[in-house]
């Protein structure tokens, strides 16, 4: 991911995702990620466009902005409504998707 502006946008769901920048810090991600966008702080839930146009439009526009989650709903199909390449990240997936990775470990030789 070097050379990238990494953002994430966080919906909630399981839990409230308002602690996502501790939630990176904790993983070693904060290196690779500028900014973490919650839908908690924000107002709009993925898969809702508002929130990743909200991400566009808070830092650079479309260029090399890349999503990347397990949900083919929130993290794939909303992304690319608006243009943002998305990457499906599941262990296994029967969906038709363009960009896809086992683990967050193949998410690097995608995107670069």
């Amino acid at each position: 991911m070097h050379g990238y502006d990494e953002r994430t946008c966080g919906r909630k769901g399981r839990r409230n995702l308002s602690e996502l920048p501790e939630v990176v810090e904790k993983l070693g991600l904060s290196p690779y990620i500028i900014d973490c966008i919650s839908s908690a702080n924000v107002g709009y839930e993925k898969p809702n466009p508002k929130i990743y146009y909200y991400a566009l439009k808070k830092h650079c526009g479309y260029k090399d902005i890349w999503m990347v989650g397990d949900s083919i709903l929130a993290d794939v199909r909303g992304p690319e409504y608006v243009g943002i390449k998305a990457v499906l990240v599941r262990s296994n997936t029967e969906e038709n998707v363009r960009y896809y990775s086992k683990d967050l470990l193949g998410v690097k030789e995608i995107i670069k």
